[in-house]
């Protein structure tokens, strides 16, 4: 069995589709917040995580990481993708280097000493360079990744994580090997501000 774990719409093939919603090809309507989930021990082979956890409070990260490594089985693979906070954070304030979430250009931003000693401006760089969208076009994407879309029930955003964080709570949950992944424009809207991870659960650390 492969669990596709808080689907939405995201609905895959060869995958049980899980969400808390009865929605059109959900196969499985459960509330994920409750523990345990409604699979036996060791009867996954892959579960995926995708834009999940941030819907959770960050107090709930490691249970919900306990629970996948008890429904995979000893070859079980754990796929996650979530806000990256780091970037997304960087366009949400406008300050530092990150892309832009259309078409990936990086925004930098020049140092310039406005005479009040922050040494930066956002007109340094009013727009994209390659798409024209202006920073706080993206800004406001980026406030709708960290916070969630806020446009139905559940849709809203507990927390954001980097790799390191992303890494030492699925470690402390027992999985090994972690492989980024690369995020394509057809599966993200917001690829330049998402992590993708996979973790393996067989043997130790």
């Amino acid at each position: 069995m492969r669990l596709n774990l808080g689907c939405g719409n995201d609905i895959r093939e060869g995958y049980t589709n899980v969400d808390f919603r009865e929605l059109p090809g959900v196969d499985v309507v459960a509330d994920l917040s409750q523990f345990p989930w409604p699979f036996d021990d060791g009867s996954a082979e892959e579960i995926l995580l995708l834009d999940f956890l941030e819907h959770f409070p960050y107090a709930m990260t490691q249970a919900i990481l306990l629970e996948c490594y008890r429904v995979l089985d000893a070859n079980g693979k754990l796929v996650i993708q979530v806000p990256d906070g780091l970037h997304t954070t960087r366009a949400l304030i406008q300050e530092g280097d990150y892309d832009c979430n259309r078409c990936g250009s990086r925004m930098y931003r020049p140092e310039r000493d406005d005479g009040d000693g922050s040494g930066y401006a956002a007109s340094n760089y009013p727009r994209c360079q390659k798409c024209g969208q202006s920073a706080d076009e993206i800004s406001e994407a980026a406030n709708g990744r960290l916070y969630g879309g806020q446009d139905y029930p559940g849709n809203f955003h507990h927390t954001c994580f980097t790799k390191t964080r992303l890494r030492l709570k699925a470690k402390t949950a027992g999985f090994k090997d972690m492989t980024d992944l690369s995020v394509a424009d057809t599966e993200h809207l917001w690829k330049n501000w998402t992590i993708k991870m996979t973790f393996d659960k067989d043997d130790l650390w």
